[in-house]
């Protein structure tokens, strides 16, 4: 009885010289080819017709103990197992002063004599140059020179194979990966007197090779891919989600943002956005602003609503809302940014997007739209920056710990934009809290250091000093007490005494605006032991309360009185 093999070269199945295949208990093998005749020695030997008239009866050998296959029509081919496991590990901006790669060999480990390391930056067309050489044990490598936020190609090969069975095998490995150094500065926003400004945004800016990109799509062709794999579980968004980006459409028909297979639709005509999940839809009203982004954020709470809201900057915000219906069932379908499986595709630009395995609340998207986050965030399953430039992908950022999701996405027709949201709509910033206190965390820099200003902006306040400058280097990446004065305040002083009488009240809480007042100190301002409080107020309408447990105000504690502005 004749026994037949079929020979698999990755995923791809290899037809024999016509109709003639063959199987091997489901093992899969690479391929590659040698010269010369290869006569069988092996006595499990199988002869098969290679269905042509005239053609030569064709063989195939099985080697015992060497999981080697030959083959004798139409040409001399040897089959061997895959030598490396799955794709090389290579960090994409995880860490700040190194690039990390990582590999795995499953077959043929004892043959090989070492591994090189070749590296180019991504889309030089020039050739990779040999960075490191490796013992035939070691799998794993840092790239402690790479400079700082350049893309990098890089190559794995292992010799000695090809030496052994005399063919090039396939021993190579490639992956892209950078690193991405970030720095952090703290501070604190007071009043000349010492008291906290809450709400204040100072931003932290820099010129040079770290400006930002964009995607640009072209509405007919262009899309990206995030792969479902089964593996990711963190992209499994049935159980509740939330969608975010920026987005500059251009278009003038439907234009899909995200999808997932049929049941997950954000999408923007010339008078509306509609979010679909499954057999609920919720509709927007909006107009694309002239020549500038806007802000998508999409939120599916199951057993409670889907929610729109837009942001075209802090202070105009759309939103819409409808009943979830029935929850979507469990799918590995892709994602898709720019198109869905009804052939409509986005025109125009995106950037900025971020994917959440859970319903953000409205706080939370007001607290993030506007500035870059750090990919380590609760929760977050996805964060792609878009900001390489290069290539034909780009990098997913969120992990966990030191569990990095990698779902890094691919585009296709796509191509690469300067244009980004302007700096009042997405900067990295920092707010400043009930303290005063803010913080500004992840802003990149170069390896030889770059130069960041930070300004603070509340409205029509001023501030001394109006900016600060400092140099962002692997030194001095932590910059604390970067502190600013609001000098857009005025003294208020008074005394608390009790009604009808010259006793004063003693710790007496001054509340400005309906939040207690602090000092420098980040204490509370209270009244002294003389019934006294010194404390500075912002321009503007605002009002003062006293408030004080187990006591009652005149006018409800409040200056001026509640009738009065």
């Amino acid at each position: 009885m004749q026994k037949f093999y079929r020979f698999l070269v990755g995923s791809i199945l290899l037809m024999l010289s016509g109709s003639v295949w063959a199987q091997t208990e489901n093992t899969l093998y690479s391929i590659g080819f040698i010269g010369g005749q290869k006569t069988p020695t092996a006595a499990n030997t199988y002869s098969f017709s290679s269905g042509h008239v005239g053609s030569t009866p064709g063989y195939v050998t099985v080697v015992p103990g060497e999981s080697l296959v030959y083959t004798g029509f139409p040409f001399n081919v040897l089959y061997f197992k895959n030598v490396f496991e799955k794709q090389m590990f290579v960090s994409t901006g995880y860490y700040a002063d190194y690039v990390q790669l990582q590999w795995n060999v499953v077959y043929l480990g004892n043959s090989i004599k070492r591994f090189k390391i070749f590296r180019k930056p991504l889309g030089d067309p020039g050739d990779s140059l040999v960075v490191a050489s490796l013992s035939a044990d070691n799998y794993s490598w840092k790239d402690e020179f790479a400079e700082k936020g350049v893309l990098y190609q890089y190559t794995l090969f292992a010799e000695g194979l090809a030496d052994k069975f005399r063919l090039p095998l396939v021993n190579t490995l490639q992956g892209v990966g950078f690193a991405l150094p970030t720095g952090r500065a703290s501070g604190r926003v007071t009043f000349e007197g010492g008291t906290a400004v809450e709400g204040v945004s100072v931003l932290a800016e820099t010129d040079g090779s770290l400006s930002g990109r964009s995607l640009s799509l072209n509405g007919t062709s262009s899309f990206f891919t995030v792969p479902h794999l089964q593996d990711d579980k963190e992209l499994e968004i049935r159980t509740g989600f939330t969608f975010q980006a920026w987005c500059k459409w251009d278009g003038t028909s439907k234009g899909v943002i995200f999808s997932k297979g049929n049941q997950y639709d954000l999408s923007i005509e010339n008078s509306k956005i509609t979010f679909k999940v499954n057999d609920a839809t919720v509709d927007l009203p909006f107009i694309q602003p002239v020549d500038t982004f806007f802000h998508v954020t999409a939120v599916y709470k199951p057993g409670g609503d889907l929610a729109l809201y837009v942001h075209v900057t802090e202070d105009r915000v759309d939103s819409a809302k409808v009943a979830a219906g029935t929850q979507p069932v469990a799918a590995l379908d892709n994602i898709f940014f720019g198109k869905n499986n009804a052939g409509n595709f986005y025109q125009g630009n995106i950037d900025e997007i971020r994917l959440w395995n859970r319903a953000l609340t409205y706080k939370e998207v007001s607290g993030n739209f506007s500035r870059y986050i750090n990919g380590t965030e609760t929760d977050l399953a996805g964060y792609w920056r878009l900001n390489e430039g290069v290539g034909a992908r780009f990098y997913d950022f969120s992990r966990k710990g030191f569990t990095f999701h990698e779902n890094h996405a691919f585009m296709t027709n796509g191509q690469w934009s300067i244009l980004t949201p302007l700096r009042s709509q997405l900067a990295f910033k920092g707010v400043t809290d009930a303290s005063g206190n803010y913080l500004i965390s992840g802003f990149p820099y170069e390896t030889d250091g770059s130069l960041y200003k930070f300004t603070p902006t509340f409205g029509a306040h001023g501030f001394d000093p109006n900016q600060q400058i400092r140099l962002i280097s692997n030194g001095t990446s932590i910059i604390n007490e970067l502190n600013f004065k609001d000098i857009s305040s005025f003294e208020v002083t008074g005394t608390v005494k009790y009604n009808d009488t010259n006793f004063p009240v003693e710790g007496v809480s001054i509340l400005v605006d309906g939040k207690p007042a602090t000092n420098k100190d980040a204490q509370l301002i209270v009244t002294d032991n003389f019934g006294k409080f010194k404390l500075n107020v912002p321009i503007g309408e605002h009002s003062l309360r006293m408030a004080l447990s187990g006591h009652t105000f005149e006018d409800q504690g409040r200056f001026p009185a509640p009738t009065a502005t």
